[in-house]
């Protein structure tokens, strides 16, 4: 599966950041790699079975860091995202031979009336409106995390760690995550994406003040 047709249209024509085509080809390699441990080598090969099977396999996923068993809905829906914006440019460029088994699995799928993650691009064009460095990383953690405001006025400078990960195809990459008191009393763990990451690391670089909260007036 050569994806890189599809993404150099993307970067050109959909007016979207170099970090959004990086995890755009990291997810579309993550499929490919699952698809070549089934021996499934041509994109018409991939029907609702393969689908369903690979939100199986990332349902089934250990995920030790969160002490929990799969990943998180808002990473399988941006991988199943990838996936069906692939699929739509191949049908598109194929005189329309191809028909993806993504939108079939959606419109067969129950309606779900629950809130849904915000997609890479969408939350791109958010920010890109906000001038003011403070407001925007508070939106960017708000909408990503889906922390409560009284759970991100708990946010302190150390409140969020990072590290480096190693994912299944040996790329390595930058992972933030904190923890804060949530509904009930209970520890509650969070994940920051990496646009959310970017935007830390330069709100903190203006920083010169002493005061351990995360943002301040």
């Amino acid at each position: 599966m050569d994806f890189e047709p599809f993404l150099a249209h993307w970067a050109t024509n959909k007016n979207v950041s170099p970090r959004t085509i990086r995890s755009y080809r990291n997810d579309l390699k993550l499929f490919a790699a699952f698809c070549h441990d089934r021996g499934i080598r041509r994109i018409t090969h991939v029907d609702h079975a393969v689908i369903n099977d690979y939100i199986g396999h990332m349902q089934a996923k250990p995920n030790p860091r969160f002490e929990r068993t799969g990943l998180a809905d808002a990473s399988i829906a941006r991988r199943l995202a990838a996936l069906s914006s692939y699929f739509e440019y191949v049908r598109a460029t194929s005189n329309h031979k191809l028909r993806s088994p993504l939108r079939d699995l959606t419109r067969r799928r129950k309606k779900n009336d629950a809130p849904k993650p915000v997609d890479d691009i969408t939350l791109e064009q958010l920010v890109a409106g906000i001038t003011n460095l403070r407001d925007r990383i508070l939106m960017t953690l708000f909408v990503s995390t889906g922390l409560r405001l009284s759970e991100m006025h708990q946010l302190n400078r150390d409140t969020i760690s990072f590290e480096l990960e190693i994912d299944e195809l040996g790329q390595q990459h930058i992972r933030a995550s904190g923890e804060i008191i949530g509904k009930g009393n209970k520890g509650r763990a969070f994940s920051v994406d990496e646009l959310t990451q970017e935007l830390y690391a330069e709100y903190m670089s203006t920083r010169t003040d002493s005061n351990p909260a995360f943002v301040h007036q």
